[in-house]
């Protein structure tokens, strides 16, 4: 990539996809989310907390009863998969709005699909 993500890029993702953007989609297991819950601080907040100090999240589809989960949020995978939304001419124009903060719901779920799924699979 040839612009750096910078922390708050990715809160200003976090937060708006998990606050609104993905929540048709995705979900974060409760006992999850205990295990990683900072007190005061905002759920999409603690989660990429959890991110950037190396713990991996796991993501599950809102509709499905299945225990496995969909996708996984991690710091190992996090770099790649945004390169790779970056090479996607149909889809990149979401990472540099959130970039230029001219973004909206649309493209914080575009980016967040990318992070936790490596393509768009929902919408």
């Amino acid at each position: 990539m040839t612009q750096n993500i910078y922390q708050s890029i990715l809160e200003d993702t976090f937060v708006t996809a998990l606050e609104g953007g993905s929540n048709y989609w995705a979900y974060i297991k409760e006992s999850t989310l205990r295990k990683i819950r900072k007190e005061g601080v905002p759920v999409s907040i603690y989660v990429l907390q959890a991110v950037l100090s190396g713990i991996d999240v796991d993501v599950y589809d809102v509709e499905s009863d299945d225990d496995d989960p969909i996708g996984t949020i991690s710091m190992s995978t996090m770099t790649d998969r945004l390169d790779k939304l970056m090479n996607n001419k149909g889809c990149k124009r979401a990472l540099l709005n959130m970039m230029n903060e001219e973004y909206d719901a649309e493209d914080a779920d575009i980016v967040f699909q990318y992070i936790v799924l490596g393509e768009i699979i929902y919408g």
